[in-house]
């Protein structure tokens, strides 16, 4: 599978963007997210604008990291939660801590060339217990 496009591949990835906020503990859990292959920052933006799902919603204010090698985000500015670091996602994260609660990426790890060092480096960034999301395309 293959997408022609940044919005086609988010509204795949909304599906299990979507379950996920199903689950309010684990949502009001999180503080800190990765999307590793941001590209334009689809889903990003989407983690970025999370609201509690009460009468009243609240924003959830996660501070949400987007890494690529693009010179820029667009959607950086459209979120004051929101960083961009320009960074080769095989490389180790230059937070030098154990940060991320959840470490995304939908569509890309099928293009890294070492994955097992590139999930070690990862999980030197992951918080304890903290999730990582991958989600490949099939191929036949």
């Amino acid at each position: 599978m293959s997408f022609s496009s940044a919005v086609s591949s988010h509204n795949h990835s909304l599906e299990t963007l979507n379950q996920l906020y199903e689950y309010d503990d684990f949502m009001l859990s999180l503080n800190n997210v990765a999307d590793m292959g941001c590209g334009t920052g689809l889903d990003l933006e989407w983690w970025a604008g999370l609201q509690t799902r009460e009468d009243i919603p609240q924003p959830l204010k996660l501070s949400c990291t987007g890494f690529d090698v693009l010179p820029k985000l667009s959607v950086a500015h459209t979120h004051s939660n929101i960083i961009y670091q320009k960074q080769n996602i095989e490389d180790k994260i230059k937070t030098g801590k154990k940060t991320f609660d959840v470490i995304w990426c939908h569509d890309t790890f099928q293009y890294i060339t070492n994955p097992m060092q590139t999930l070690s480096n990862w999980n030197q960034a992951m918080s304890e217990n903290g999730m990582l999301v991958l989600i490949l395309p099939s191929t036949i």
